[in-house]
């Protein structure tokens, strides 16, 4: 994620099982800033990774990275097991394709 050319952050994704799954967030020195800063890092990557999953098929995401997952709590993410999950509709708006 960037912001006038300047390198905010990043998150590692894959789509498995109808899933997106956030791998890693972290900040542009590759760590997690606390407070606020993170949260809305994180927020702001997880709501990129949900627009990814739902053009790509998914209809739930989880965060598997430990530091983000309860930053996430916030938008409505659940603790599952080690994860941290939601269902996409409730981030983004997910329509059939043609004909559906």
């Amino acid at each position: 994620m960037k912001d006038r050319g300047e390198t905010l952050g990043w998150t590692a994704v894959d789509v498995r099982d109808s899933c997106v799954r956030m791998l890693r967030v972290r900040g542009a020195d590759g760590s997690l800033p606390a407070g606020p800063e993170g949260r809305f890092l994180a927020d702001s990557l997880m709501r990129a990774a949900a627009s990814f999953g739902a053009n790509h098929g998914a209809y739930r995401i989880f965060c598997l990275d430990p530091e983000a997952g309860p930053l996430l709590e916030v938008s409505g993410f659940r603790r599952e097991g080690r994860a941290f999950a939601q269902d996409l509709g409730e981030i983004v708006h997910v329509t059939k394709g043609p004909g559906g």
